[in-house]
């Protein structure tokens, strides 16, 4: 027998009401009062006192997750269908929840979309990562490439594919992703976005028909649908009259409010997304440090929290509705050389420092307690791709030598005077070592590296740098400014898209320096003819062929140095119970799944069986509206369908019976 709860959150009052003649009609329909005696200390007697009328929640001010507020919450799961009362006029399932301020899921984070324009830096990233935006193709949690917001890919000829859509896909505000959208918003970010060039040059997009795209590359690719999984190539249309301009996107989430000053973007389902009211609004909050994700963890202000350095793992297992899952992530830790500084200019000093990072022991120190000597080992890096992916494990791990880095260096005119070395100009020689810390593993990493270094007879200084800005743009000055770097900790999903191409081409083929913030390049700056004709070389390349250029070009940047690769990375997510089912996959390129862990809401909201009053469908409201459950009828709030209740109706406003809840002599089921 379904249970119906009569509820209400006027006058500042969260409240259950009960009185004796709405529970007759609720039996008469066939349905019934849930037991709320666990809630006694709430009831609220009827004036003659013979009788309980409501249960009172809160009252006066309402304290923001306070126990009564939670208490109210936890009555309406009883319940499997809500008739709420409150007012005023033009109550909607969206108001109703806000209403009964029911929480919403809240994730701790280090980083955070700084805009929602994907034709900018990292966002198309970002906005997938936090469940915005989505792409035509994309890999799944088993890292295969799938099609997603298309259905299908042919190539016609050597530079030209057919694209046909899925017909299911719409934006947030409802409308169908067309051909014309996919044409403007791929068209718009290649030709802005230097990064969204890296695979295939220029494209040429045209709309055949309503579904189907056709686009020409300026750059031969055998992989047409690993590169619209790339990172800029998110699907989206622009509305010209939103606030900011805003972009409008396709994923299971959509932007409320996004404040990237303060640090916090609110999502709410995409109601035109499959299965929209499975999933809660989530609050995302960017923190510092995953050392603050931590407290904010540990403290109950977040169900969620990512970035977790690995030093914290043993600390949350001891915290109460905690989980930490730790996941094997497709991130590759490295330290770029600028060899636009003289002293780095020089490989034979290149190859010294990469000869003297211990990579086992920054593996064995950002591993989390208990990770098994084999997997610790397995993470020291064997170039640009995990040793577990068909890219990387054919090449060993990198190796350690500081005899031969001893050597190297005294070879480039670099010998140890006093402990240091020094040049025949008596310079020292003295690195800049740069990192930024939303990264947590590269905040333990750098003191260590400083100290493998300075073994070496090699004084470098540790600077944290989170702006983002990491190339000295000429004739800018003040704060903003970049202060370069002689070395950099950077952190790179380099297989986001399955293939090898997009990270190589971006990180080490000669390219116009970017001074954007975070902006993908070639850090190093060398300009070297055998890294760019191995480059060349994978483009095109297709199967076997291709696995082989994509070696020759691990080998060339390994012989050049522009880089040395450090480590693989395992990440570690906690979660509340609220979320504990939750599995990570992804690495953070997807956050905020379709797959979120199923709402906790009540079920009554979930499954749409929500109703109001008629009276708060009359802007007079009461008396002339009519507040009385005798004289109104209940209407879903997004008012589509109705029962009308005895004895009185309003004939002035037909909506048709809701076959699943209506009045004798019908039963409700």
């Amino acid at each position: 027998m379904p249970k119906v709860v009569f509820a209400s959150y006027r006058w500042g009052k969260h409240s259950l009401h009960v009185p004796p003649y709405k529970g007759q009609f609720v039996h008469d329909a066939g349905g019934t009062f849930p037991d709320l005696s666990a809630f006694d200390r709430f009831k609220k007697m009827h004036w003659t006192n013979t009788q309980v009328s409501a249960f009172e929640f809160t009252g006066g001010s309402v304290p923001d997750g306070g126990d009564n507020l939670t208490q109210f919450h936890a009555a309406l799961q009883l319940a499997d269908v809500i008739i709420d009362e409150s007012y005023p006029y033009g109550q909607t399932l969206k108001t109703i929840a806000d209403g009964y301020m029911l929480p919403a899921l809240k994730v701790g984070q280090t980083f955070m979309a700084n805009h929602e324009d994907p034709a900018v830096g990292t966002a198309g990233w970002s906005l997938v990562s936090h469940g915005i935006g989505e792409k035509l193709f994309s890999v799944d949690d088993q890292g295969q490439l799938v099609p997603h917001l298309a259905s299908s890919i042919v190539r016609i000829s050597p530079d030209t594919w057919e694209v046909t859509l899925a017909p299911s896909g719409h934006f947030s505000d409802g409308s169908p992703v067309t051909a014309a959208d996919v044409v403007y918003s791929l068209g718009r970010t290649n030709g802005m976005l230097p990064q969204a060039r890296s695979s295939v040059g220029t494209m040429t997009l045209s709309a055949q028909s309503e579904l189907k795209v056709s686009i020409k590359t300026q750059i031969n690719t055998p992989v047409m649908a690993s590169v619209l999984a790339e990172n800029p190539f998110v699907v989206y249309k622009n509305l010209p009259t939103a606030p900011l301009n805003r972009q409008v996107f396709t994923g299971p989430y959509a932007v409320k409010d996004h404040n990237a000053t303060s640090g916090i973007l609110d999502l709410v389902p995409n109601t035109h997304y499959p299965n929209a009211n499975q999933r809660v609004p989530i609050t995302i909050k960017r923190y510092s440090t995953g050392g603050e994700v931590t407290d904010a963890l540990q403290s109950g202000e977040i169900d969620m929290g990512f970035n977790l350095p690995a030093n914290s793992v043993a600390q949350l297992n001891w915290a109460e509705d905690v989980t930490v899952k730790s996941h094997a992530v497709g991130y590759q830790y490295m330290m770029f050389f600028n060899t636009a500084k003289p002293k780095l200019a020089d490989k034979k000093v290149r190859q010294a420092l990469a000869l003297m990072v211990d990579r086992p022991a920054l593996a064995q120190a950002t591993a989390p307690p208990g990770m098994g000597a084999a997997d610790v080992a397995a993470s020291v890096a064997t170039g640009p791709f995990p040793s577990n992916t068909m890219w990387g494990k054919t090449h060993s791990p990198l190796p350690t030598n500081a005899i031969e880095a001893a050597r190297l260096l005294d070879e480039a005119g670099w010998l140890l005077v006093n402990g240091v070395r020094t040049n025949p100009g008596g310079e020292q020689l003295r690195l800049d070592l740069v990192y930024y810390n939303f990264r947590a593993d590269l905040v333990t990493m750098a003191p260590i590296i400083k100290d493998q270094l300075a073994g070496l007879g090699v004084l470098a200084t540790v600077r944290e740098d989170n702006k983002g800005k990491y190339m000295v743009e000429p004739g800018c000055s003040g704060d903003d400014c970049s202060q370069g770097f002689d070395l950099l900790l950077w952190a790179q999903n380099t297989l986001p898209s399955g293939d090898p191409n997009m990270f190589l081409q971006q990180f080490f083929k000669t390219q116009d320096v970017l001074y954007g913030e975070w902006d993908s390049q070639n850090f190093a700056q060398l300009s070297s003819s055998e890294i760019d004709q191995a480059l060349a070389v994978l483009g095109p390349a297709q199967g076997n062929a291709r696995i082989t250029a994509a070696s020759e070009a691990h080998r060339a940047i390994l012989e050049e140095v522009p880089a040395t690769f450090l480590t693989t990375a395992t990440w570690h997510v906690g979660l509340s119970s609220r979320v504990k089912s939750y599995e990570p996959w992804g690495s953070d390129y997807h956050v905020i799944k379709t797959s979120m862990p199923a709402s906790n809401w009540p079920p009554a909201i979930i499954n749409g069986r929500v109703y109001t009053l008629d009276g708060t469908m009359d802007a007079k409201g009461p008396p002339t509206g009519g507040s009385d459950w005798y004289e109104s009828r209940v209407a879903e709030p997004d008012g589509a369908s109705s029962f009308s209740a005895p004895p009185h109706t309003s004939p002035t406003i037909p909506i048709p019976v809701r076959p699943y809840f209506v009045v004798p002599p019908h039963k409700i089921s």
